[in-house]
């Protein structure tokens, strides 16, 4: 090497020096000054050319803090990043770029090298600072805390000592600013008069709670409602007892007159002496009704409005009794064409409502009101608009549609309904699933077994294995469904390509194989069809079938369940059977087999959707808790079960699976007969919802059967089931399909259509089809 000048000549001597010695020159921090100084005199370029600096590259982004709660919606937390390189020094103006998840979370507003966060719903969210490829995180609480309790109704009454209010108290619950808290326990304590109220403690729904107060003895009566450090106090007064022996006016209000119609009420009185005479004495009847000295209204009232006036009963002994009232008179009966639209408010129980005069003899108009969950409290307005006759075929039902101008929100929840399905073995399971999915995320520890379909679509061909041992967990907290609880020893009771059964050596029932086979009979021909148009069921253990355990000791109630914790690693949760793995009731098999055949496709459908929902949460961490609503999860599996019932109904000479069953097809089919018990399951099912509450899709007493229904409309409507035979798979595995989002997100991006508009077409296909 030659340098050309003398301080070239220094530079390399001193890099000889540090080459050899292993020391650097004293005051050296690294070697490439060194370098580039020697590489310059070496290719001729001049002392005096600037060296580049180079420039710092992010190593790690620590945000402060890394963890933030807040207790009330748009409550705003600042958060700021610092950058570092590789040697730990601070890299200033780097620029850093934040993001969060869920939205429906938190909203980030970035300032850059901090950010805002502002809670915009409840529930866990991550806040990301990125640099570069470097990340930093903070993690993010939102829980709504009650501030403030605000008296909506109920308070300041009179009512008899020891009687319930007319009124029920009921507070409104708000956070710090003054957003309603959804699910705040909110107590209801009596603290003056010795009265009671039930329940005591009472979950808001949307923000709002009430109980029912019982009053005390005579005299001032008080109550407080409490939530958290919240708290309101009513007040109310008890009136002494009535003398028993005092005539007194019983009727408390009046039936609505309809103008154009005749009306009779009876006024009634109780104590004293009969005959009793009444009579008008203040105030004015509506114009048409006359009272009559029995106490009989009657007549035909000949125009709307409200009317106020005071009667009086006279008993045989002279003792008079008064009572005032107020008495609505409605408007007539619509006479409505086609073509034209009317409106009207206070659809409420007890208000006027509307009437619609028949056209003809013999001539009739039908009304649905759909909404996702079943309420007390009334719609706002509906429109009704004739556009037509009776269609006789889905195209033309969808354009005579009876439109409302104001719906309930579809994804309220009603905490009874909340309280009862908890009790449902399968929707707790669902939720129960969630949890454990929250917690193994929460902890960095959520793995997914991966599906071999492509690796073992040959293995079916082997039989399986004659034992098997089955690991059970422990009912109880999250963790504890993870320890291994029971090891269950089982024998192979019988196979095919799809499935193979397992159940205990248990001599006394022993299972019978012409049970066992209805099983394998069912699924083969009918169930694999459906699951596997559907997207089929994923394949973790590489065996090339579904386990099946027919499980001796079933919890009460259920006779069929999937588990996600047997999709996980044994690593992850020692429970896991690391399999795809069904348990049906044995006792179900030895007396019911026939029926549990359609449970079998049902369970089937579950493996399929729940290994899906688990890719889902995998590929978004925050996902876990956004699984499907429990009406759309059962009510695709009953579907699931319905479809190949149908398939077997066909072969026994029923109407083709895409062909419309009638009432006549019905009463000619049979319960006992093989393979149709998913049909007779599922109109049970709808018929059971329709009874108790006609305007619901998750209301208790079956979600299931609320959920087949609106799915088999979705797979009519939106899928051509009515074209060919499961002429809606693609349409219902595009449904369950991973990447599609959970709930109801996922069914309006698949009909690209809003859940209000698809809630208007069922109701049609529900009134008219």
């Amino acid at each position: 090497m030659l340098s050309r000048d003398a301080a070239a000549g220094d530079t390399a001597r001193s890099l000889m020096v540090a080459l050899t010695s292993g020391r650097w020159p004293r005051g050296s921090r690294a070697l490439g000054p060194i370098l580039a100084a020697v590489l310059a005199a070496a290719c001729g370029d001049s002392p005096d050319t600037p060296v580049v600096p180079e420039v710092p590259v992010p190593a790690r982004v620590l945000v402060s803090p890394d963890a933030i709660s807040m207790t009330a919606l748009e409550e705003t937390r600042e958060v700021t990043a610092q950058v570092f390189d590789l040697d730990g020094r601070v890299i200033a103006g780097q620029e850093v770029t934040w993001t969060g998840s869920p939205s429906a979370v938190v909203a980030v507003q970035t300032r850059g090298a901090s950010a805002l966060i502002t809670a915009v719903g409840t529930g866990e969210a991550t806040v990301t600072a990125q640099a570069g490829t470097v990340l930093g995180h903070v993690a993010v609480m939102v829980t709504q805390v009650p501030a403030s309790l605000e008296k909506a109704d109920g308070d300041g009454q009179e009512a008899l000592q020891w009687s319930v209010l007319p009124v029920q108290p009921i507070v409104y619950v708000f956070d710090a600013n003054r957003h309603l808290v959804d699910g705040a326990t909110v107590e209801f304590v009596v603290t003056e008069g010795g009265g009671s109220t039930d329940p005591e403690l009472v979950v808001a729904v949307d923000g709002k709670a009430g109980t029912i107060w019982t009053l005390g003895a005579e005299g001032p009566q008080a109550l407080t409602a409490r939530a958290g450090q919240a708290n309101v106090q009513f007040t109310a007064a008890a009136l002494p007892e009535e003398d028993p022996s005092t005539l007194a006016i019983t009727t408390s209000q009046l039936t609505a007159a309809h103008e154009t119609f005749e009306y009779a009420d009876t006024l009634e009185a109780t104590r004293g002496r009969l005959p009793y005479v009444w009579s008008l004495v203040e105030g004015q009847l509506p114009q048409g009704l006359t009272l009559a000295d029995d106490g009989v209204i009657r007549g035909m009232a000949s125009s709307p409005g409200q009317s106020s006036f005071v009667v009086q009963v006279r008993d045989a002994a002279g003792d008079e009794a008064t009572a005032t009232f107020e008495m609505t008179v409605c408007g007539p009966p619509l006479d409505l064409e086609l073509g034209e639209v009317h409106f009207t408010t206070g659809i409420a129980p007890g208000g006027c409502g509307f009437s619609v005069r028949a056209a003809s003899a013999g001539s009739y108009y039908r009304m649905t009101l759909v909404g996702q969950s079943a309420s007390w409290q009334p719609l706002g307005s509906v429109e009704v608009r004739v556009r037509g006759h009776m269609p006789v075929n889905a195209d033309v039902a969808r354009n005579a549609v009876a439109e409302t101008s104001t719906w309930p929100d579809p994804r309220s929840r009603l905490v009874a309904a909340r309280r009862e399905a908890e009790e449902d073995g399968h929707l707790r399971l669902r939720r129960e699933e969630a949890l454990l999915l929250a917690h193994l995320t929460r902890e960095g520890r959520l793995r997914a077994l991966p599906d071999r379909r492509d690796r073992s679509a040959a293995i079916s061909s082997d039989p399986p294995p004659e034992r098997l041992v089955f690991r059970l967990g422990s009912p109880g907290t999250v963790t504890d469904n993870c320890t291994v609880a029971t090891r269950t020893a089982t024998v192979l009771q019988g196979y095919n390509d799809h499935l193979a059964i397992y159940a205990e050596p248990i001599p006394n029932p022993p299972l019978e194989s012409a049970n066992v086979a209805v099983l394998l009979r069912h699924y083969e021909r009918y169930g694999a069809e459906v699951i596997d148009g559907w997207g089929g069921v994923a394949d973790v253990d590489g065996n090339g079938r579904i386990n099946v355990y027919l499980d001796a000791n079933m919890p009460e109630g259920i006779s069929g369940l999937v588990w996600v914790g047997d999709m996980l690693p044994t690593s992850v949760c020692p429970a896991s059977n690391a399999g795809e793995l069904m348990r049906l009731e044995r006792s179900w098999v030895e007396h019911f087999a026939r029926v549990l055949a359609s449970t079998l496709v049902h369970e089937a459908q579950h493996i399929n959707s729940v290994y899906k929902r688990l890719l889902n949460t995998l590929e978004d961490p925050f996902a876990y808790d956004a699984q499907h609503d429990g009406w759309i999860e059962e009510g695709r599996a009953v579907l699931a079960e319905e479809a190949a019932s149908r398939l077997a109904w066909a072969e026994l000479g029923g109407p083709a699976p895409y062909q419309q069953a009638t009432a006549a097809h019905i009463e000619q089919l049979s319960e006992t007969q093989e393979g149709v018990s998913g049909i007779f399951n599922a109109l049970s099912r709808i018929k059971y919802v329709l009874r108790e509450d006609a305007n619901s899709l998750t209301y208790f007493p079956d979600p299931y059967g609320s959920g087949w229904h609106f799915h088999r409309f979705l797979g009519d409507w939106y899928g051509g089931a009515g074209r060919e035979r499961l002429g809606d798979a693609e349409f219902m595995n595009r449904l369950v399909a991973t990447g599609t989002p959970p709930g109801i997100a996922g069914i309006e991006q698949v009909t690209d259509r809003s859940f209000a508009d698809l809630m208007l077409e069922y109701a049609t296909a529900i009134s008219l089809a």
